[in-house]
């Protein structure tokens, strides 16, 4: 609450930080979907949002009537834009823009965040916003994210796919030199044997001053390890 405060107009910022909040996680959201959600897969971050954060409240602070169309346009072309490189998908992020982050936001009462979650009195403190939006967000779903249902049909099946592909890779059968029952100590204990003859063969360095005080014990506790590793394993 301290940090709007600062402001000179907190609870414009409050309105405009909330929102972004809201978009970020919507944004972030659509990437489990795959082509689905994104044609890309793109690194969207927290620290995209607290600059976007900052940069609303450098110019709230300036401004008296609020630039919506500045902030869209260093949100989606230049924060989150940044990392965009599709068109469509610049359309898409413009998009959500558009409906985040414009005048109507400060209106108590407009459906703007999420479907069937108003927007509340931003005369209201920091702290019980959060709690309001945490207590009133509806469900999940993808139909939130302007996404058709049956997305979720195909996170489901891809999911379920990675899970039996993953079990079938600790399977027994992917280790054919040991017998059918054996145990998960001696499958583990078999990868790590045929990573140990991986390894290439240890360099020796000639001994000088830095070495001694420097890299020997290192090289020390590394063989140590390796020789844990070969011998007690998992045991």
């Amino acid at each position: 609450e301290d940090y709007f405060q600062e402001c000179a107009r907190p609870q414009k910022l409050k309105a405009v930080v909330l929102s972004l909040c809201t978009f970020h996680s919507v944004i972030v959201e659509r990437i489990k979907y795959g082509r689905l959600g994104w044609n890309q897969r793109y690194p969207f971050r927290a620290a995209d949002l607290v600059a976007c954060a900052n940069v609303a409240f450098n110019t709230l602070d300036a401004e008296h009537k609020v630039p919506w169309g500045d902030l869209r346009y260093i949100f989606g072309d230049i924060m989150y834009g940044g990392h965009i490189t599709d068109p469509y998908d610049r359309i898409l992020c413009s998009a959500y823009l558009d409906q985040y982050i414009c005048d109507e936001l400060l209106l108590a009462g407009q459906s703007l965040l999420l479907p069937g979650l108003a927007t509340p009195q931003w005369t209201t403190p920091w702290e019980e916003l959060v709690d309001l939006m945490l207590a009133n967000a509806p469900k999940e779903c993808p139909a939130h994210l302007g996404i058709h249902q049956n997305v979720e049909l195909d996170l489901m099946r891809t999911q379920a796919h990675q899970l039996f592909q993953a079990i079938s890779n600790l399977h027994a059968a992917s280790t054919p030199s040991l017998p059918a029952g054996a145990s998960v100590q001696e499958r583990a204990g078999a990868v790590v044997d045929e990573m140990l003859e991986r390894l290439p063969t240890p360099i020796i360095l000639a001994p000088s001053s830095t070495f001694d005080h420097f890299a020997a014990p290192e090289n020390q506790m590394l063989s140590a390890s390796a020789s844990a590793v070969g011998g007690g394993r998992l045991a």
